[in-house]
Parts: structure tokens; sequence; C-alpha cells
């Protein structure tokens, strides 16, 4: 029963549960699958090419991000916890303008035990969304960004979730040695 694993559970809270679980789901499809990355193996769904145009391109597989390098401002990677559930891991871009450019990757925030009954309830609703989403032919919610409008969609953020926590330090290496050399690139990463 819900109630037990959510102690103040209300219907309210539906919408809230249902983002929450979306945004968890794909640390559970790939844990494990960043092995190796330290030790420089390449991957086969990255390609770094440089270009002689003074533009960083990012080509992922939930869009694509264009800017000329006089316009990036700064470039930062973090990892910060969400309300002790979600541990992000994020690379973020700002502009001469107000867009800010997001690229993250979601985790649950640790082996704490009050997790597990947590990661049952998302275990048994990812079987139930890849079902649905394999009947209706369409890609499952938790591999895209979910927004909740206004609030997100208005705040000038363009914001891409990565499939493996890898791909931020990549981003971010990949647009600090454009600043640093002046030189432009077109990144891309694209998951199966």
């Amino acid at each position: 029963m819900l109630s037990s694993a959510f102690p103040a559970w209300s219907p309210r809270f539906l919408p809230l549960c249902i983002a929450l679980a979306a945004a968890l789901l794909p640390s559970f499809l790939t844990s494990g699958q960043e092995a190796g990355d330290e030790t420089g193996e390449t991957d086969p769904r990255v390609s770094e090419v440089p270009d002689s145009q003074r533009f960083w391109e990012c080509a992922l597989d939930g869009g694509s991000f264009l800017i000329p390098l006089d316009h990036i401002v700064t470039v930062s990677q973090h990892e910060y916890v969400v309300d002790g559930v979600a541990r992000v891991y994020e690379a973020t871009l700002s502009t001469n303008s107000s867009i800010v450019a997001r690229f993250y990757f979601l985790e649950p925030a640790g082996g704490d035990s009050t997790l597990t009954s947590s990661r049952e309830a998302l275990n048994r609703a990812q079987s139930f969304l890849e079902e649905a989403s394999g009947r209706a032919g369409v890609d499952p919610v938790w591999k895209k960004v979910v927004k909740n409008y206004p609030t997100t969609t208005h705040a000038h953020t363009v914001e891409y979730r990565l499939q493996q926590k890898s791909d931020v330090a990549r981003i971010y290496s990949s647009i600090r040695r454009c600043l640093r050399t002046g030189r432009g690139t077109q990144i891309s990463i694209r998951n199966p």
C-alpha cells in the first residue's frame, strides 16, 4: 500500500510522484553502463569532430544545441541532490542572452533504506510504462525532459536529459576545450 511507503500520501501529490518516477527510471535502466569511461576507452555512441567555424554544436537524441563560441559566458559542471531523492549530475552553459543550456543525468540519491519501497514502486511503474509505450509505439516518457508549465517552460532554460552519467563530463570537457582553444567542435551522443 502506498500510504505506508509515503506517510503523507495525498492524491494531490500524484503529478509530483509521476514526474519523480519519470526522472528516476533512467538510472535503473542505465546502471553500470559507464564502466570503462575513466580508462579512456572510446565510446561508439559518441563522436566529436573539430570544426573550423567558431561554434560549439551538440547533437543528442533529445535535440540539438548550436552556439557561437563568443556567446558562451560560462560553463560549469556540478552535482547536487534534489529533495533527498535524486542525485543530479549537470553541465550548465550560460550565454550572453537569457538562455541557459542544461545537460543532466539523474540517479537515485543513494542506498538509503527509505528508498527501497520507492525503488520497488518505480520498478513496477517502469514495467507498466514500457508495456504501455510499446503498445502505443512511442518513446518512453522517462527518456524525455519533464517540464512544468509555465514555471520551467518560461525560464529560458534549454534542457537535455542524458542516458549516461559519463556524458555530462564529455559535454563539459568539449565546451571547456572550445573556450580555451577558441576552436569550434561538433559533438554527437546517440543512444541505441
